[in-house]
């Protein structure tokens, strides 16, 4: 039977008010506006009743004397949700779907909202098994309500929106960065945004700290979406697209008792999709509704599934063939496959709540969120996927034990999508380089690979890398050695490498056969071969753009300091941050830095001494700034830390001679219980000229 709209009701287009409605006043502004479109309102003492459901939004219902008349809700759209949500398409949407009687109708839009009809009903409670069978029928029917075209001519907008998020995450996004310029913020990329609201040190940005809260390089997400985008076409095109409501949990489906209909609402989330997903997204969301769901005890069984499904094909008008048993659990395993990617919808959009609307976070931890309930979960689910790419964790456990994991029973319609591959567990020790040992002809299309090593496990990943070729991306953290390090140099598509070495056991040669073609390293070393480690990897990377070192865990002789002697050259190094710990200053330690690094436009330096006396602030001034002050932006920071720091009142006034329009000094001291503390910054910045 074809869905027809509802011919006992009249349709129109609501009413725009060119107006912005303050959230907080509503229950002044909101009978005005009403009384725009119920004129016979304006006499009327109105009753309130605030919604408080909605995440992203404001909605207050008002209520009229007469129980015979309907109530409205007008709602205020959360601050900047329209970069978010596109607001003309839901609107669109809903004008379309009330006249079939699936959705509110709106009366009236105004700048940052709507006003619309209240339907009765409870929300629903899914542990409420009676309720499957109405929400099922209520589902199938919204599915099957008549496109502008034919199912078959509709292409599902999953991809879009998501690259629709990432491009707000990292900064590529027009109409956000003329918002930032407009609210005079720093439009210096969405990552740093993020990172100073999940609390972060980030100044300046560096890969360790994003990539270390959120386990994921938001990077990769571009590379992930065109992957996933070709597998849904070539493996997802028999199933139909319609348009789906997208945001399926429990508060968005009203029950109302007394007349045994099932409504659906709030549709900001709604695009063409695969009808797939609105259930899976459904059954996701029995975990609850809390920033901490709990997916494991809380999802429904396989057999509620397929049951649900089986209620759900029975109503569904646009599938012209229903489908028979078999069909039906194949459907049940197709629509699991689409848990991934809920999970990374979902954790996008949390992300970007936190961003974009932070004063929110005091009401939900949309960061907790975004990376423990969903981005983990999407790591971890995707490997059930037949039909997607894998980013596959690899621990011993009782219910992934070490010989299932390793051994050789992975077909390779799964070994050969692998895109990334890491432990569970970064603290502790995995058997990824066990797995490596046994599949990696057949890895060819691992980009990513995180992974703590051990003994005879570096010598395992050493023959291995080499052979990786489609890797872009490794973390290690290990005790390295020769042959790791020229493995390392040996990847031909390594871009990015970010690794974590403690003291070598055997010793480092400077030369090798290999050059790598990397551009992006951040390294942090606990040794005392450190000029080893580092000239070997520097002097065979000449594509280097990026760099971050750390090594406060030891000390830098004078022989170690990397511009100490000419033992390599960065010709494309634009961007360099270093922080370490040394009871050496010498006049000369930069002395080689603009030979090394000829093209180097910006700098970090945190440099901490156990003592402070005025031959090591002439160093700073007279020898160390005199070649740092070229640079376009420059940022020195000399920290000394002791029980027994002696100052004189001639140091601080030294850094006088520095300051300028464009140069910057500041000399900070403090006292804890163990310690006093001075604290040396000299900054230059491209934007102080």
């Amino acid at each position: 039977m074809t869905l027809k709209p509802n011919a006992s009701q009249s349709y129109n287009q609501p009413v725009h008010v060119d107006i912005e409605l303050d959230a907080a006043d509503l229950r002044t502004s909101g009978p005005r506006l009403a009384c725009l479109v119920k004129s016979d309102w304006i006499n009327k003492k109105l009753s309130f009743k605030e919604l408080t459901d909605g995440l992203s939004n404001q909605m207050l219902a008002m209520f009229p004397p007469s129980h015979d008349e309907q109530a409205l809700i007008i709602r205020t759209y959360g601050k900047n949700s329209d970069l978010i949500v596109d607001r003309q398409a839901e609107i669109r949407n809903m004008v379309k779907l009330s006249q079939y009687d699936m959705a509110n109708e709106v009366l009236a839009t105004f700048n940052n909202g709507f006003l619309y009809t209240l339907v009765p009903g409870d929300q629903i409670d899914v542990d409420d098994r009676k309720i499957d069978s109405p929400l099922a029928a209520k589902l199938a029917a919204f599915h099957s309500v008549p496109s502008d075209g034919s199912n078959n001519e509709k292409k599902s907008q999953l991809i879009e929106k998501l690259d629709h998020y990432v491009h707000l995450l990292n900064g590529t996004n027009s109409q956000l960065r003329h918002r930032l310029e407009a609210m005079k913020s720093s439009a210096t990329g969405m990552l740093d945004t993020i990172k100073i609201t999940v609390g972060l040190q980030s100044s300046p940005p560096s890969l360790d700290s994003i990539e270390s809260f959120f386990e994921y390089s938001f990077a990769q997400l571009d590379d992930d979406l065109h992957q996933i985008k070709s597998t849904l076409k070539q493996n997802w095109s028999d199933i139909p697209v319609v348009l789906c409501h997208n945001d399926t949990l429990s508060r968005n489906f009203l029950f109302d008792k007394q007349t045994n209909t099932m409504y659906m609402i709030d549709f900001e989330h709604s695009f063409d999709n695969l009808y797939l997903y609105d259930i899976e997204n459904y059954f996701v969301e029995f975990a609850g509704l809390s920033s901490s769901p709990d997916w494991s005890k809380k999802y429904p069984s396989r057999e509620r599934r397929l049951n649900f499904i089986s209620e759900y094909v029975k109503h569904a008008d646009f599938l012209h063939k229903k489908p028979g048993a078999d069909e039906l659990e194949k459907l049940c395993d197709r629509c699991h496959c689409l848990l991934p990617l809920t999970h990374l919808y979902w954790a996008l959009w949390a992300v970007l709540e936190a961003m974009l609307n932070p004063e929110a976070l005091s009401e939900f931890d949309y960061v907790n969120y975004a990376k423990n309930s969903r981005l983990n979960h999407y790591f971890d689910d995707i490997l059930t996927s037949n039909y997607l790419l894998f980013n596959v964790r690899l621990s011993k456990t009782d219910r992934n034990p070490l010989e299932y994991s390793v051994q050789p029973y992975w077909p390779q319609s799964i070994l050969n999508r692998i895109i990334s591959l890491r432990s569970v567990n970064s603290t502790q020790l995995s058997h990824v380089s066990e797995f490596l040992r046994w599949h990696f002809i057949q890895l060819i299309q691992l980009k990513s690979l995180t992974v703590k090593l051990c003994g005879r496990e570096v010598s395992v990943l050493s023959s291995v890398l080499p052979q990786l070729h489609s890797l872009d991306y490794l973390a290690i953290k290990c005790t390295p050695n020769q042959q790791l390090l020229n493995a390392i140099l040996a990847v031909p598509s390594l871009n990015t490498g970010r690794f974590r070495f403690s003291r070598p056991i055997t010793s480092i040669n400077i030369h090798s056969d290999n050059v790598s073609q990397m551009k992006v390293l951040d390294i942090q070393l606990e040794d005392t071969s450190y000029g080893f480690v580092m000239t070997l990897l520097l002097s065979h990377m000449p594509n280097l753009r990026w760099l971050q070192m750390n090594n406060y865990d030891t000390y830098i002789k004078n022989q170690e300091w990397l511009f100490f002697d000419s033992l390599f050259t960065l010709p494309q190094l634009h961007t360099l941050h270093l922080k370490c710990l040394s009871n050496y200053s010498s006049p000369v330690v930069f002395q080689n830095f603009h030979r090394n690094l000829p093209a180097v436009k910006h700098a970090n330096f945190g440099l901490n001494f156990d003592f402070i006396h005025e031959d090591l602030i002439d160093h700073a001034i007279h020898h160390w700034w005199p070649i740092l002050e070229t640079l376009e932006q420059v940022n020195l920071t000399i920290t000394c830390r002791n029980r027994h720091l002696i100052v004189s009142d001639q140091m601080s006034s030294m850094l006088n001679e520095l300051q300028n329009e464009v140069v910057k000094t500041k000399w900070k001291e403090q006292t804890s219980l163990r310690y006093r503390i001075v604290e040396i910054s000299i900054c230059k910045s491209i934007t102080s000229k």
